[in-house]
């Protein structure tokens, strides 16, 4: 590997810029200083006539400084991570473990804005390019709060250039990789999960603080039967969370709470700060559902259905449209799209139920039962998704009875009984606490009679 740190300019077309910059400073030059001068010829106060040639003077330091010094600053590779500066408005470090990848732009995405970094909030994305030439895209595995000038914004990708975007790549990809084979080497033979597992475990380790969802003492009754018993719950950012028991300890009754569809007796419910019964607005705005059985209009077709629901979110139609066609493709819909929704099979009503809780990119996706009604094929999609969909800072909880599923992508769960949670954690925590083989295991003896017998 390279000897670190590396510095690399991204000002190389810096000849026409400098003509540019000198032109309008010769200009505004010219003209300030000829408003300076008349004031001095008018006004007989000495006081006011240095007040206005310091105004003056500050002024032009100011411009200066602006325009010329985003050819002094330089992206940096160090052993710490990969720091980007763009002149005075953006100074930002990325630990290794943030960034999920990095890749050459193709198409040109944003032309020359010299003075300043800026912010596409509809992609959460940070644009700091300096020409058309060398545009590279990074990707965080999860959205994080950057600081861009004076303001603080939530960044999920970042579009800049560099002069030499091929050494930049081959000096930055060797210390991504030696992140995971580290991580790796690290967790036993019989923990080690898939890549994206052990990515968003260790970038969950990074994020502490970043709780999405936040459970306290939720209760809820049906006359003298109690359904959630002081549920305590925190799930957050860009986690999976299985949510698994028996058919009638809850699990239902608590997602209805938190979407907001069933108000507690007991306790209050936070997503991403907001109560959910008294910012209910604020509250589901972020929130992308799935209930257990899929309410659809039967007389719509797959992409009519699409169509309303993103007219009821506000979406713009050319961006609805987009991401209509999108959902249909990844979720196998395309050739159902132009039918009537009563004419579809229980696994279609799913996958179109998903896909129109995903229609506004939500931050908090809420499951129950999604894989129930699919095929093999449909399942495993479903599932590469919400891979995905948590690298990219969803966070997602997820009610299901495939303990085979939930062992491999979830990476906490927490299983519920009679109202409430007897035990959370990992699976690996989970098995390693109850001595068992695997997580059905777990889940038969946490679940049993005699452990109802004894209080667990």
């Amino acid at each position: 590997m390279d000897e670190l740190p590396r510095n690399f300019p991204y000002t190389a077309r810096r000849t026409t810029y400098l003509t540019i910059v000198c032109s309008f400073g010769f200009l505004l030059l010219m003209e300030s200083g000829g408003v300076a001068l008349v004031a001095n010829l008018l006004i007989t106060n000495p006081w006011l006539r240095i007040s206005i040639n310091l105004v003056h003077l500050g002024l032009c330091i100011f411009i200066a400084i602006a325009m010329v010094s985003v050819l002094s600053t330089r992206h940096r590779i160090t052993p710490g991570g990969l720091q980007l500066n763009y002149g005075r408005t953006l100074h930002v470090q990325l630990p290794y473990v943030a960034i999920r990848d990095v890749q050459p732009v193709r198409d040109v995405q944003a032309g020359l804005q010299p003075l300043t970094a800026r912010y596409d909030s509809k992609k959460q994305e940070l644009v700091a390019c300096f020409s058309d030439q060398g545009q590279l895209l990074l990707r965080l595995h999860t959205a994080q709060l950057l600081k861009i000038g004076h303001k603080e914004h939530l960044v999920s990708s970042i579009l800049f250039n560099v002069d030499q975007p091929e050494l930049f790549l081959t000096t930055l990809t060797p210390y991504l990789q030696d992140l995971m084979e580290a991580v790796a080497e690290i967790m036993p033979p019989h923990t080690r999960r898939s890549e994206d597992a052990l990515v968003r475990s260790v970038q969950a380790q990074s994020q502490s603080g970043q709780l999405v969802i936040v459970i306290e003492n939720l209760t809820r009754r049906f006359a003298d039967f109690v359904a959630v018993d002081k549920l305590n719950m925190t799930i957050g950012r860009g986690e999976i969370y299985g949510f698994l028991g028996s058919n009638g300890a809850g699990k239902t009754t608590t997602i209805k709470m938190l979407v907001g569809l069933l108000e507690p007796h007991d306790g209050y419910i936070r997503l991403a700060g907001h109560d959910v019964w008294s910012e209910s607005v604020a509250a589901k705005r972020l929130l992308g559902y799935v209930a257990d059985r899929a309410l659809l209009y039967d007389r719509l077709t797959g992409r009519e259905f699409l169509a309303f629901l993103a007219q009821v979110r506000g979406l713009a139609k050319n961006v609805a449209d987009q991401k209509i066609e999108q959902l249909l493709a990844v979720l196998d819909l395309t050739e159902y799209a132009q039918r009537l929704c009563g004419s579809y099979s229980f696994g279609m009503k799913r996958k179109l139920a998903l896909a129109g809780a995903l229609l506004h990119e939500p931050a908090i996706l809420i499951l129950d039962e999604p894989f129930n009604g699919l095929d093999p094929r449909s399942a495993r999609h479903l599932k590469d998704l919400l891979l995905v969909l948590a690298r990219q800072g969803t966070t997602i909880l997820l009610s299901t009875h495939d303990l085979a599923t939930a062992e491999a992508i979830c990476d906490r769960v927490g299983i519920f009984h009679k109202g409430r949670l007897m035990a959370e954690g990992s699976a690996v925590e989970l098995r390693q606490l109850a001595e068992a083989p695997d997580l059905e295991t777990v889940f038969l003896q946490l679940t049993s009679e005699q452990k109802e017998e004894v209080g667990v």
